[in-house]
């Protein structure tokens, strides 16, 4: 239990460290303090009572919210206090939290990397000690990106695991909130919390935790540093007893990436006019105030105009159905068979190919001396699980020889959440030491 004495001193603190950080938009009002369970962090793209809800732009956030969204109101019901409304990439759209609208994210763990995007503000209060839990959304990697490189725990659940309600939305096919925490057991908390009758699986023993590895494609261009550390883990877990079975993936994440974007982009027109909608705002007085020169291209080019964005278009309605109908449920059934021709309790790989790099104004970094634009590769591992609508949970694995931390990433079968959970503790007690 904390006591209303130490929410008030470590919200304090948090708000002096927090100028140089700009992890957080708004914090509690000082009349709403008050002993809890525990803190909890929360992305201002969802919904709490007695907070308005910015989505990380400046045309948002205009009225306070009268109910908190489904996910926070299981918190709130279990005696959680939700103290902050933290930052993110401006409209969720990006990886790197860089929002022109309410700062740069910064990340504590490096001065040029950047902290990882959408939800960076929450994995960032997180590695400070805002709190030791939080709450994210997640569409192609928003809760998993930052805790990467953050060096915290993200969790995406299944798709439709959690309430939606209440919650901003990029793609209905896709978006989850999602957990962060400190430690492995601060995501099975919230998760218990979120989902109080949810059956409860016994840590199994690890020679009998059978991990999918497939080098040839998670492994294919991947920092060095990432690789590295990411072997080290796979070493130390096979010396452990875990069984790690090589397994073929490519052409299930080649197909993933091939139609992710071009869901999200279809879809993301018409949850952008419903959120608008919501929050009583023209499209156009949206745009005019879209303050980050790269999310400004997604909307104006991509979204309203249908230009090419990281060379791909928004696709025609006869396109998107096309996919839904065949590429989308294939791409379900090939990841079910692989799950069941190797008899897998999870797939294993490193989050992102690539540690907290610098990323310039024009979204680009360099990845193995070669100059790129970062968003296609810090979602290139991301997708899949979104698309299948399965759990997945980035683990820290590591630091680079330069104190920059590496996740590593356990994706499951959807609906089996508790299972995924249980492996990623057994796993996590080898790594975590």
């Amino acid at each position: 239990m904390k006591t209303e004495k130490v929410v008030r001193e470590t919200i304090a603190k948090s708000q002096e460290q927090d100028r140089d950080y700009h992890a957080v938009i708004s914090w509690i009002k000082d009349s709403a303090i008050q002993d809890c369970q525990e803190m909890v962090v929360v992305k201002d793209s969802i919904n709490v009572q007695g907070f308005a809800t910015t989505n990380g732009t400046k045309s948002m956030g205009k009225h306070v919210e009268q109910t908190s969204a489904g996910a926070v109101q299981k918190l709130e019901e279990a005696g959680y206090l939700m103290t902050c409304k933290t930052n993110l990439h401006e409209t969720m759209f990006g990886i790197t939290s860089q929002n022109h609208a309410f700062g740069f994210v910064k990340n504590p763990l490096t001065e040029t990397g950047i902290a990882g995007g959408s939800s960076g503000g929450t994995a960032v209060a997180i590695a400070l000690g805002y709190a030791d839990l939080g709450l994210g959304t997640d569409t192609g990697g928003s809760c998993r990106i930052p805790a990467s490189l953050t060096g915290t725990y993200g969790f995406r659940p299944s798709t439709g695991r959690y309430p939606q309600e209440g919650v901003m939305v990029i793609s209905p096919t896709r978006d989850t909130v999602g957990c962060f925490a400190k430690t492995l057991q601060g995501i099975v908390e919230l998760d218990s919390c979120i989902v109080p009758h949810s059956q409860k699986t016994e840590i199994p023993d690890c020679k009998s935790i059978r991990l999918g590895v497939d080098k040839k494609t998670f492994w294919h261009d991947v920092d060095s540093r990432v690789s590295e550390e990411t072997n080290n883990a796979l070493n130390r877990l096979e010396q452990q007893g875990f069984q790690l079975v090589e397994v073929d993936a490519h052409d299930i994440l080649t197909l993933a990436n091939t139609i992710s974007f071009p869901i999200v982009l279809f879809e993301a027109h018409d949850a952008t006019l419903k959120n608008l909608e919501q929050q009583g705002i023209t499209l156009e007085e949206f745009l005019d105030q879209l303050k980050s020169p790269d999310v400004r291209a997604v909307f104006v080019d991509g979204i309203v105009q249908g230009l090419s964005i990281f060379g791909q278009k928004r696709i025609a309605q006869a396109d998107y159905e096309a996919i839904m109908h065949k590429e989308f449920p294939q791409l379900q059934s090939m990841y079910a068979q692989l799950f069941e021709k190797h008899q897998l309790d999870a797939l294993l790989f490193p989050t992102t190919p690539a540690p907290a790099l610098a990323v310039d104004e024009q979204g680009m970094t360099s990845l193995n001396g070669t100059e790129q634009p970062a968003f296609p590769i810090y979602i290139r591992h991301m997708e899949l699980s979104s698309l299948v609508a399965s759990p997945s949970l980035c683990l820290p694995c590591g630091k680079t020889a330069d104190g920059l931390p590496v996740g590593l990433s356990l994706d499951g079968i959807s609906q089996k959440d508790p299972h995924l959970l249980a492996v990623a503790q057994a796993v996590d007690s080898v790594l975590s030491h």
